[in-house]
């Protein structure tokens, strides 16, 4: 078939051509975003491990006053969050945001931004040691 004096190719001839193609460009994509992600993963497992040095995953520097030593180090882990979040996927953000409320907030409630009353040795709590590394172990599920 011609077109002002130019052969049209048939059908299977641009299906031949467009469905690699595609597959192509979509691998490309994939492989793009994965590394994408394992770079910002490990970027986070970084943050997160050079701040609780010393309290994880050993707590061998586990000091008395747990409370102000993760309020001194909120706002590195803040960034490191904020800067994590959009890798996750959207379908696990919900649950990565439940994970960092569950770190830094001891009653789930909106108005706590820093309520560490869950790593305090009470009696309500024997073993503040093991609840922060759960908590710190559910956040670098994500990673």
């Amino acid at each position: 078939m011609e077109v002002f004096g130019v052969p049209i190719p048939n059908i299977a001839t641009i299906a031949a051509i467009l469905i690699p193609a595609s597959i192509g460009v979509w691998a490309l994509f994939r492989v793009w975003r994965l590394n994408h992600l394992r770079a910002a993963s490990v970027k986070f497992r970084t943050a997160i491990l050079t701040a609780f040095s010393g309290l994880y995953p050993l707590p061998t520097e586990w000091p008395n006053d747990i409370e102000q030593r993760l309020r001194s180090i909120f706002p590195q882990l803040q960034i490191a969050i904020a800067e994590f979040r959009p890798f996750i996927p959207r379908r696990y953000r919900q649950a990565f945001d439940d994970a960092w409320s569950r770190y830094r907030n001891a009653y789930g409630r909106e108005i706590d931004y820093q309520c560490y009353h869950h790593y305090l040795a009470l009696d309500s709590n024997p073993d503040p040691k093991r609840a922060f590394r759960s908590n710190v172990d559910l956040l670098l599920s994500f990673a």
